[in-house]
């Protein structure tokens, strides 16, 4: 009642006599400003004009000229209409006002009265807009991040038809500016899929929306704005904006429908807020509120729903066409959500920018556009395409805390469990139809020591989580933005001891129907001290030349861990950043007979340490020796092998107790035989899983250590990558280191080389029918060509490195990509210093070597040569 409107503009083409009207400005059907065939005039137009608060005012033929600058103003406090030229007036009216006016509708400009239809053709210089004669708003013409519109002098809002930009263009000494990054980001949603943000609403909760609206709403639909069904709803119908509950289940919500307003269906910006510890809603517009209303709250809020953006009430169709700003969600005022349009690892989605979060549909990625000056990130992941599950090869004890950071990357089809972690049939991680749940799946329950718990809807969505077991405290929950959303006490049936070993993305029998997952990483702690830190990585080359990428590296004990036969398509798939290089292995084959003879003969007093993984899995029945060495009869006398019944020792005629630890491939160990402690061993990240101890009998002759062999060369052999084997023996009460051999390739072919003085370079024993193959980021050598020549040539070498670059002094040296760089001598009595990086390509990632050794270069007659 307290307004006053003022535009200034001129018409850029005569409107058609006899044709419908023009409207300079308009709020239908309360008030207008229109052209018709009489010239200007001011009140109600259509049918509606019962509900109008203006009666038609005053006509003039100066308002139909084209190219004529007027003003034209309507002043409600003092029910009058006026036309402005030259500074002077030369009409003006009084109008009839019917009724007060309280925010009934908006002001359009260039509008019809409906806003769909019967739009002005004309240059508008400025809108001025008053309040009891204060200037609240002066909207002058500018370009905003190359979007012709109008900027407000007094809120500094930007406004324009997002929906028809290409319509309208701006001239003169207008001024152009670029907005602050948080205001011009956005992400768009088609209509088609919503972003659920995991958060569950609580009586303490108020949500804030940024938004604008890219598409009419189709007449009798309702739009979402963000919901959580049938607990509570932002929506948009005929009659406007309103909260409340949409939907028949109305006996389960919280909220009673309140307000309504016209506002909401338009293309301006808004901001809609979910008050609920104040049972308030409104909407807000230039940083003003607009409109308020009071929600009837039926019931306490409590976990019941989650905040789904762009949604309808039931999470599955009926979504708002809409572009998203921002959404900021606060509990007991303080802000715990803020989330912001941006794209990490190549998807589009939102930043929750107090807890880092990112979300999106990721069903329906093609739905979701971005704009604007937006944030780019990325994070590393694996991701599991839900034909495997990865084994940890670690097995949890009573003190065991288990933490999955992951996100699901498909819908769980309906009636199947999937598990994020799982030890079959000991406990589990799982989702079914109820959500997510912590406890036993499978029919053989009698030796579980869980039994099911707490069930989340959260669970099955595809933002990213944290789901937890805690075996000390009998505990499960879940966590989404650092919050632990969900919790509950589990019945511990017995003690949890060595029963079975912790494997992400799996099924309950490891046989089918794993999670598609990505995972993030993984932390597994003893007592609360943190023992294992899985986080993603590559582990490099596959031996078909293809790339390995995707693994799970843990950064406290250097442990890797990925897919069974992880060679070719059969690998994880990998994004984001801060890929972590891989060690330099030598791999064996079973069924090309390349196992490695040591050449060592085996003593009483040695000890053999085998650092090792298998890269493919072992066929049921299959007995593989790790290393072995042959005695009497031909029998192992002296062998660490793998069977169905995990991995155990032989020494002479005597079998060892075997161990449960699994062939799990990918999985770093270190096989120990220590024949003089008469003790065998499997260590695994740092930690000894599991002992043998029997008492060594028999004489070992001239017996030679194979790797990957038993005594009889010919069969059992096992396919494994090395990284190392060291040789001791025991001298007094002292073991002495006698071999020391790590990967290497010397002129072409892959083995082994003892890195010991005077050790031999050891590469696939005779029979072998194709040599080793290698792969992992190697140390650089580098030589040098006369030493008394002006000009040196240094060449280096790593296996498998694609290029190289050189530091001379410390510093980069441009030239020698292909390993080969000459130089020439200082002149002076200054010695130059010169290194080689190794720089290796696996699938997407870029690893580099350590630097080689320094090279001096000197003067003429003052060489030195490795430091």
């Amino acid at each position: 009642n307290s307004t006053r409107c003022e535009i200034d503009y001129s018409l850029t083409d005569a409107r058609p006599s006899g044709g419908a009207p023009w409207y300079l400005f308009a709020g239908y059907p309360t008030f207008s400003s229109f052209i018709n065939d009489w010239g200007l005039a001011f009140g109600a137009v259509g049918t509606s004009v019962s509900d109008a608060v203006w009666a038609t005012g005053i006509s003039r033929s100066i308002s139909n000229t084209p190219d004529m600058r007027l003003t034209t103003v309507l002043d409600i406090p003092n029910n009058s209409c006026c036309v402005i030229k030259d500074g002077f007036t030369n009409a003006t009216a009084a109008i009839t006002r019917r009724s007060d006016y309280v925010d009934r509708a908006t002001i359009k400009l260039a509008s019809n009265y409906s806003a769909d239809g019967g739009f002005a053709k004309m240059r508008i210089y400025g809108c001025r807009i008053y309040e009891a004669d204060v200037l609240v708003h002066d909207f002058v013409p500018c370009k905003m991040d190359g979007a012709a519109g109008f900027i407000d002098n007094e809120t500094g809002e930007f406004i324009t038809n997002i929906k028809q930009q290409e319509s309208i263009s701006v001239g003169g000494d207008y001024v152009e500016y670029k907005s602050p990054p948080h205001y011009t980001s956005y992400i768009e949603v088609d209509g088609t899929v919503g972003i659920d943000t995991g958060c569950y609403a609580k009586n303490s909760t108020r949500c804030e929306l940024d938004y604008c609206l890219t598409e009419t709403r189709p007449s009798g639909a309702t739009w979402s704005l963000f919901a959580g069904y049938p607990t509570f709803s932002a929506f948009i119908n005929d009659s406007g904006l309103g909260f409340g509950v949409v939907g028949t289940d109305t006996a389960h919500a919280v909220w009673a429908t309140a307000m309504a307003k016209p506002i909401s269906d338009s293309f301006l910006r808004l901001s809609a807020v979910l008050d609920i510890p104040n049972n308030l809603c409104c909407i807000i517009k230039h940083g003003i509120t607009n409109a308020t209303a009071t929600i009837t709250r039926q019931s306490d809020y409590v976990d019941k729903a989650t905040i789904k953006l762009a949604s309808n009430y039931s999470a599955d169709g009926g979504f708002s066409k809409m572009r998203i700003y921002g959404c900021r969600i606060y509990e007991s005022d303080v802000l715990v959500h803020d989330f912001v349009p941006c794209k990490k690892d190549g998807l589009v989605g939102l930043m929750d920018n107090v807890t880092g979060e990112f979300i999106t549909n990721i069903q329906h990625l093609d739905a979701i556009s971005i704009g604007g000056d937006y944030i780019e990130q990325k994070s590393p992941y694996v991701e599991v395409d839900g034909t495997f599950g990865i084994d940890t090869g670690r097995y949890p004890k009573n003190a065991t805390r288990c933490e999955l950071d992951y996100s699901l990357t498909a819908v769980r089809p309906s009636g199947a469990t999937w598990l994020p972690f799982a030890g079959y049939p000991t406990f589990c991680s799982l989702i079914n139809d109820s959500g997510l749940g912590f406890g036993v799946v499978g029919t053989d329950t009698a030796h579980a020591v869980w039994v099911t718990g707490k069930a989340k809807a959260i669970s099955d969505t595809t933002f990213r989580l944290s789901a937890v077991l805690d075996i000390p405290n009998n505990s499960c929950c879940v966590i989404k933005d650092g919050i632990t959303n969900a919790t509950a006490t589990i019945t511990r049936q017995s003690d949890y001891v060595d029963r079975a070993t912790i494997k992400l993305a799996s099924n309950d029998s490891m046989n089918g129907g794993f999670a598609k997952m990505r995972i993030y990483g993984c932390r597994i702690y003893e007592e609360d001290v943190l023992v294992h830190d899985f986080v993603p990585h590559t582990l490099g080359p596959a031996e078909d030349g293809g790339s390995v990428i995707g693994f799970l590296k843990d950064r406290i004990t250097g442990l890797s861990i990925g897919y069974p036969d992880a060679t070719g398509e059969k690998c994880l798939t990998c994004g984001g950043k801060d890929i972590l290089p891989c060690l330099p292995y030598v791999e064996t084959k079973r069924s090309d007979l390349r196992y490695i003879d040591t050449g060592y003969q085996v003593k009483l007093a040695t000890k053999v340490e085998l650092d090792y993984a298998p890269p493919g899995s072992r066929a049921a029945g299959d007995t593989w020796y790790l290393f072995g060495a042959g005695g009497d009869a031909g029998h192992a006398a002296f062998a660490a092998s793998v069977n169905d019944d995990g991995i155990g020792f032989i020494n002479t005629l005597d079998s060892w107790k075997r161990n449960a630890v699994t062939n799990a491939v990918y999985v770093r160990r270190t096989v120990v035989l220590d024949n003089p402690a008469g003790l065998g061993s499997i260590i695994t990240e740092g930690v000894t899983n599991a002992t043998s101890v029997t008492v060594p009998s028999g004489a070992f002759g001239s017996a030679t250590l194979k790797l990957s062999a038993p005594a009889d060369p010919l069969a059992h052999l096992a396919s494994i990558r090395i990284y190392r084997c060291r040789i001791s023996e025991k001298e007094g009460d002292e073991y002495v280191l006698k071999h020391d051999f790590v990967p290497a390739v010397v002129n072409g072919v892959a083995g082994l080389q003892d890195i010991l003085p005077g050790g031999e370079f050891k590469s696939a024993a005779a029979g072998a029918t194709t040599p080793l193959t290698y792969g992992g980021v190697f140390d650089v050598t580098v030589t040098q060509n006369d030493q008394k020549a002006s000009r040196v040539t240094l060449t280096s070498y790593a296996p498998g490195a694609t290029s190289y670059f050189w530091l001379r002094n410390g510093e980069l040296f441009e030239g020698g990509e292909d390993g080969i760089l000459t130089v020439q001598r200082p002149n002076d009595s200054r010695t130059d210093t010169y290194r080689a990086v190794a720089v290796y390509e696996v699938g997407d990632a870029t690893m580099q070597s350590t630097a080689s050794e320094e090279v001096h270069i000197a003067k003429k007659g003052f060489v030195l040569l490795f430091r």
